[in-house]
């Protein structure tokens, strides 16, 4: 049986929790320690910001026992809930405008012309009885549009791309 979202939205306590709260189960907003830890730094390299997802992930496989990674959920074609998580990952680059790029300089402590990156945001999608769900932020639960286990196409969901490579999950 599919997830009746139309319930799960109905409840007076739907904006008290994020995707990752829904992912999850845990109905509470839910943030790594790690992202907490480091949320608002820029890094030089883009290998820090691949330390920090990995610190995330290790982070949700402290905290959720029942959680198990896995390569891929092409290797899981029953009715498992799978769980998927992503970084929204900016640099530099990013930054089209000369307002946005000062405020980001502003917001990351860096000079203008630096190069560097940020972990901009993270989101988590979830299959569950072979349907593909998320979350966005407080708002309400929808079903995900698209494919979200090709790893070729970013997440996009307003205001954030999400871009980085995918941690995946079985929750058992």
């Amino acid at each position: 049986m599919a997830i009746n979202i139309k319930a799960m939205n109905s409840k007076s306590n739907i904006s008290n929790y994020n995707c990752g709260g829904f992912a999850l189960r845990t109905h509470d907003w839910y943030c790594p320690d790690a992202w907490m830890r480091c949320r608002n730094n820029s890094f030089d390299t883009e290998q820090e910001v691949y330390n920090l997802f990995e610190d995330c992930v290790n982070d949700m496989l402290k905290d959720f026992p029942r959680l198990t990674r896995i390569s891929h959920p092409e290797d899981y074609t029953g009715n498992e809930t799978l769980v998927g998580f992503r970084f929204a990952i900016l640099d530099s680059d990013d930054f089209a405008d000369e307002d946005a790029m000062e405020e980001a300089n502003d917001e990351y402590d860096r000079n203008e012309g630096d190069i560097y990156y940020a972990a901009d945001d993270f989101h988590f999608v979830t299959r569950v009885e072979g349907t593909w769900y998320h979350k966005p932020g407080s708002n309400f639960i929808e079903v995900y549009e698209g494919d979200p286990t090709d790893e070729c196409q970013e997440w996009e969901h307003y205001p954030c791309t999400y871009n980085s490579e995918i941690a995946w999950f079985v929750y058992k």
